[in-house]
């Protein structure tokens, strides 16, 4: 005797119906589940810059002795640590989130100025200032945490679980 597994189909045709239901719910819920994705995408990324750091990945360096200089200066001092001239809200001012049937993202928007910011406080630089020779340590605020990553398979469970259900 075989240790073969034999499995007897008896009615085909509903398989085959519920392959084919399966095969619609997978395809229709795409747009919603990149949308759930993206949300929490999203959420995460809003948490660290509250947090000023991702958990499990530490907090942000604190800002120089001259940066903090000049915020008093300005009057700036209580800002957050990504706080940036001319983007509202700072930094986290400029995240935005976006999903369709393809992908789910989270990113900056705004102007390229922007950009190069965002670039230089999420992987760090030691090409910053006026004169390019200012260092700025990573304080990355796209962090793909383990828990996020549970969170965004349980998102694209549930989804699947609710569409599954509607299959007759």
């Amino acid at each position: 005797m075989s240790d073969a597994v034999q499995i007897k189909i008896h009615n085909k045709d509903k398989l085959k119906a519920s392959l084919k239901g399966l095969e619609k719910v997978v395809s229709g819920n795409v747009r919603t589940i990149n949308a759930g994705v993206a949300a929490i995408l999203y959420d995460h990324t809003m948490e660290v810059f509250e947090s000023e750091g991702a958990a499990g990945s530490g907090k942000w360096l604190e800002l120089k002795d001259s940066t903090m200089k000049n915020r008093r200066r300005r009057g700036q001092e209580n800002h957050p640590i990504l706080m940036i001239r001319g983007m509202a809200g700072g930094l986290k001012g400029e995240i935005m989130s976006e999903s369709d049937e393809n992908a789910a993202q989270v990113g900056v928007a705004g102007k390229d100025e922007f950009l190069g910011h965002a670039r230089a406080h999420q992987f760090g630089t030691d090409k910053a200032g006026k004169n390019r020779d200012v260092e700025i340590p990573a304080r990355s605020f796209l962090v793909l945490t383990d828990r996020v990553k549970k969170e965004i398979k349980e998102e694209v469970r549930d989804q699947l679980k609710d569409g599954l259900g509607k299959i007759t």
